[in-house]
């Protein structure tokens, strides 16, 4: 196996506000770092009855209360794993979200099925409330505002020439009562001294 060479960076310091890594993340990380290592010629263990045993408490731990588990599973807690435990720990949390994920869409689906039921209710108030969280579900957006913005794409020349119609136009519609006065007739009838 090849030897690599690691050179610490020294005085980096570390934030007093550093929340733990959550342990689905950790996990996640240092299963990455095992399979990496493992096609650098890291040699495969199989999981002990211990292993087993220590993934199966640290999971069901993590399943009872996510985030003191992920605060007890510090850096150096998690190091003095086993790699077979880190892999089991893996593979189980693993599993965990994608079961809660499918626990999440079914439970989703019974609310939408139950509120589906809930339409046919002899109460008024049911049936319309029902009616209205179905109508408010993304799927149905019912009662979504929905803006249209339209862009017309003119050409600057063609914006030149409807400037030029309008202005031609308002000066037309300007009427002007009274006689029209030179400019040196303005000035001076503007600037007449108050005394005469």
């Amino acid at each position: 196996m090849p030897n690599t060479h690691l050179v610490p960076e020294l005085g980096v310091e570390i934030p007093a506000d550093l929340s733990p890594m959550e342990l689905m993340t950790r996990a996640e990380a240092a299963c990455n770092t095992v399979a990496y290592l493992q096609a650098c010629g890291l040699e495969d263990e199989d999981p002990t009855p211990y292993d087993a045993e220590l993934s199966a408490m640290i999971t069901a731990a993590y399943a009872i209360d996510p985030n003191q588990t992920s605060k007890d599973m510090t850096d150096q807690a998690f190091s003095s794993l086993s790699i077979p435990t880190v892999r089991l720990v893996g593979s189980i949390l693993d599993e965990f979200g994608v079961s809660a994920a499918r626990s999440a869409i079914a439970l989703r689906n019974l609310v939408e099925n139950k509120l589906v039921i809930e339409t046919e209710n002899p109460d008024a108030r049911i049936r319309l409330r029902a009616i209205e969280l179905i109508g408010k579900m993304p799927e149905v957006g019912a009662f979504v505002e929905r803006k249209e913005v339209a862009i017309t794409h003119v050409s600057v020349s063609e914006t030149r020439q409807k400037l030029h119609e309008k202005i031609s136009k308002l000066r037309q519609e300007i009427t002007v009562e009274g006689e029209f006065l030179a400019v040196d007739e303005l000035k001076k009838s503007v600037m007449k001294p108050a005394d005469e």
